[in-house]
């Protein structure tokens, strides 16, 4: 399958239990990126500490709170601008914001945090949002991701809410063999869906002991590419009801 990289001007939900890779798909995609254009919300405080001196808005959590979270992303969000036409701003105006921990105050839907998820985008804003449990992100937000990136998982109702999310019934055969790979999946292998087309990717597995590099501004990641065209789950077909 041809694959492509990172898109700033995309959003994405990066989902799976603690230690499972989430961090580490994510800190190899931002490596693709320009730090100058990245806001980093660090709920752990540490880690994404090696972007300190590179990145001006790695911001450290303090408080732990949902009303800090909003502080963050309306800072974020002041930066840009609301365009005429988003598709038209070059990609070298986008801002992309990574969102980790998100279990932690994403369900608040606090207003700074709703109007942030419903519409960066619009003002040329891209990011991320990391959980342990995708069931933390409400379903009206649901419309707003481009992609989900989904790591171990073995709590029924979180393998349920990925299944829907991705276009499929519950019960079906596609939720079996989403549920058999979501509780299957060993620490660093996720699989990817484009929301957008239905395309869904194969297993795939993050070097655990690689680590991006940097020279100025980070050099791309190996892994974390996006599908292009329909893929497979473990190379068996998946089509939707």
């Amino acid at each position: 399958m041809r694959m492509v990289k990172l898109d700033i001007t995309k959003t994405y939900g990066v989902f799976g239990k603690a230690n499972s890779g989430k961090t580490t798909w994510i800190k190899e995609h931002i490596a693709q990126l320009d730090p100058q254009d990245l806001w980093i919300f660090d709920y752990n405080r540490y880690d994404f500490i090696e972007w300190l001196e590179v990145c001006d808005h790695l911001w450290l959590n303090d408080t732990g709170t949902p009303e800090e979270a909003q502080l963050f992303m309306e800072a974020a969000y002041s930066k840009k601008n609301n365009p005429d036409d988003p598709k038209e701003v070059p990609r070298s105006d986008w801002t992309f914001v990574v969102l980790e921990e998100a279990d932690n105050y994403i369900p608040r839907q606090l207003p700074g945090i709703k109007r942030f998820v419903n519409t960066a985008r619009n003002r040329n804003i891209g990011f991320i949002v990391s959980a342990k449990r995708p069931k933390s992100v409400p379903p009206i937000y649901r419309t707003r991701f481009d992609y989900l990136v989904v790591f171990h998982s073995t709590l029924p109702e979180d393998i349920e809410y990925v299944t829907e999310w991705m276009g499929y019934k519950v019960g079906s055969d596609e939720h079996r063999m989403i549920d058999g790979l979501m509780r299957s999946m060993t620490q660093g292998e996720y699989f990817v869906c484009d929301l957008n087309n239905g395309a869904v990717s194969e297993v795939m597995k993050l070097d655990l002991g690689k680590q991006p590099e940097r020279e100025g501004s980070f050099k791309a990641g190996e892994h974390g590419q996006m599908p292009e065209a329909p893929g497979s789950i473990n190379a068996a077909p998946v089509g939707k009801e």
